[in-house]
């Protein structure tokens, strides 16, 4: 496909929200289908949909700020700048260490897992959350590089940083 591939850029952007719509979607459905076969109670539902929802943002949000904070500390250049030195005027290319994009997709699946984990989901249902935030760490960090927006590094540190600060709230 080559760096600096147009559609991976669009593919990272659909790999990165899909993790946000599976990572605050999947508990919801999971707690109010439970609701639905009178395995637990409307109000139990809404109950533990809130704290699951409350898990989440609070990994998302301290990802996001952890993320930002370590861009505008070290200040790396993205690949493109390299190859083009008139790019490097512009601020927003040098915020290249650690790609949120990646970070985001591990802190919101990895945040799906811990919660399907606490919740004692069904076992097919976890595994295939296990698979799902796998493969959309995987992809969106692949199409980051394929992109030319990050290097391999920034790709690796942010799938690292969203699972542990994943791991972090949800403990």
């Amino acid at each position: 496909l080559g760096l600096e591939n147009t559609p991976a850029d669009q593919y990272s952007d659909v790999t990165q929200q899909l993790a946000g719509y599976v990572g605050a979607g999947v508990p919801v459905a999971l707690n109010f289908g439970l609701a639905a076969i009178g395995r637990i109670t409307p109000a139990v539902a809404l109950a533990q949909t809130g704290m699951d929802l409350a898990i989440w943002a609070q990994t998302v949000s301290w990802n996001g700020a952890i993320n930002e904070t370590t861009r505008l500390l070290v200040q790396r250049p993205r690949p493109y700048v390299y190859s083009r030195p008139a790019e490097g005027r512009n601020f927003a290319n040098y915020t290249s260490f650690y790609s949120g994009h990646t970070s985001f997709s591990a802190a919101s699946s990895v945040a799906l897992v811990m919660i399907m984990l606490a919740r004692g989901a069904p076992l097919l249902l976890t595994l295939g959350s296990i698979l799902t935030a796998h493969l959309l760490i995987f992809s969106t960090g692949l199409f980051r590089v394929l992109a030319g927006r990050h290097f391999l590094s920034d790709v690796i540190v942010g799938a690292l940083a969203g699972t542990l600060i994943a791991l972090a709230v949800s403990w």
